[in-house]
């Protein structure tokens, strides 16, 4: 079972395009926002720097201190193999692992922000993000996760798995490579660009993985802070709507990511499986599995996505409840 081929989507001509005409213009204002805003990214939420003043042998994970975002609309069948029940176990699945550690739950029907959604739905993903911020002033990190994908092992706390100092050390790649993924590109996507080479914990405000095609948004992690809260905005903006990109605002997340080295020396770049594995690279006891763009190629997606389901650990139902409609 391989993921789906976008490569048939084909590519644009070379010459100058109308992507070239609205984003070019836009480049320097916001590579201006993202540098004054990189001399005060020390302001920080709050957990992490109670974080800093920890005593000696680790900070523990501190309360409420994720939100759990499930951004999607109520659209049925025929949605990249979306199945109309799927919705209803996600936000099942997700308020399960919230509740038995603590963290905060939000479900964004991405109906609501017309404006984006008109545009494309996953742009409406962004406007949910920046939602989540305004809503939950309170929280470190804001995982954003696709409703096609299953928690499968409800025992790893992301604190241990990924969140913490010594779990971002391990588990950040030094110096890794980002790539365009989309075929419609400007000249400057054709670079490679890579992350940090030393990592720094408290410098990691964003969490990713790649795949074949590049960036991959069906789970990242956002850490809540100013610099962010700016950068959302930016990833928001017309200006990266218009251009009708291959993956939408994958590709708007890839280009903000190559053009800025304010925003690349903040990205943490990790291995998929630890965040965004695919059916077909799954293991069991990994954190999760995703059904990115499951449909066609003979693949009964509905029933792939209902074995996983029935093979995931159980949490107990007496957990408090932690939905937020």
């Amino acid at each position: 079972m391989g993921e789906f081929n976008y490569s048939s989507l084909g590519h644009v001509r070379q010459r100058i395009s109308p992507i070239t005409l609205i984003v070019i213009p836009a480049i320097t204002l916001v590579s201006v926002v993202l540098f004054v805003l990189s001399l005060y990214h020390p302001a920080l939420s709050p957990t992490l720097e109670a974080a800093k003043k920890s005593p000696p042998g680790g900070p523990m994970e501190p309360m409420n201190s994720v939100l759990m975002l499930l951004p999607k609309d109520q659209k049925g069948d025929g949605d990249y193999g979306f199945h109309k029940d799927w919705l209803e176990m996600a936000i099942r699945n997700r308020k399960e692992y919230a509740d038995k550690h603590g963290y905060l739950f939000m479900w964004a029907d991405l109906a609501e922000y017309q404006e984006s959604f008109k545009a494309d739905p996953m742009w409406a993903k962004i406007a949910a993000l920046h939602d989540a911020f305004d809503k939950h002033p309170e929280v470190e990190w804001i995982w954003c996760l696709d409703s096609d994908v299953i928690i499968m092992n409800s025992e790893l706390s992301l604190w241990d798995h990924l969140l913490s100092p010594d779990a971002l050390r391990r588990e950040v790649k030094p110096g890794a490579e980002i790539k365009f993924g989309g075929s419609k590109k400007l000249p400057q996507h054709k670079h490679i660009v890579k992350t940090a080479k030393t990592v720094i914990p408290e410098d990691v405000f964003i969490i990713i993985s790649t795949d074949s095609n590049g960036l991959n948004a069906g789970s990242f992690f956002i850490r809540r802070n100013s610099f962010m809260s700016a950068f959302v905005d930016l990833w928001h903006d017309p200006y990266l709507m218009k251009p009708k990109f291959t993956f939408s605002e994958q590709d708007g997340l890839a280009h903000l990511i190559i053009n800025h080295p304010h925003v690349l020396k903040h990205v943490g770049i990790v291995n998929q499986r630890l965040i965004n594995s695919y059916p077909q690279m799954y293991r069991d006891h990994e954190l999760l599995v995703h059904f990115a763009g499951c449909r066609g190629g003979g693949r009964d997606c509905d029933k792939m996505f209902k074995d996983f389901w029935n093979r995931r650990t159980i949490v107990p139902q007496n957990e408090t409840e932690t939905m937020e409609d």
